[in-house]
């Protein structure tokens, strides 16, 4: 961790696409439990980072600032 850290941000403020492959929807904090913590504690999520917006009322493909 301490060692890749810095680096993978680096890669991520370089190539803001780069969250797309990381998080590529953004949930509704009311889908906590079925978008994030059911597929984390069954081991089926499909992306690295599950990313929540309380502002959301549907969830939403993620739009990186490029």
């Amino acid at each position: 961790y301490a060692a890749d850290f810095s680096d993978a941000v680096d890669l991520v403020n370089r190539r803001p696409e780069v969250w797309s492959h990381l998080a590529p929807t953004v949930y509704p904090l009311e889908d906590l439990v079925t978008a994030g913590l059911l597929p984390m504690a069954e081991h089926r999520q499909k992306q690295v980072k599950t990313l929540f917006d309380p502002s959301l009322r549907e969830p939403r493909p993620l739009r990186p600032r490029v």
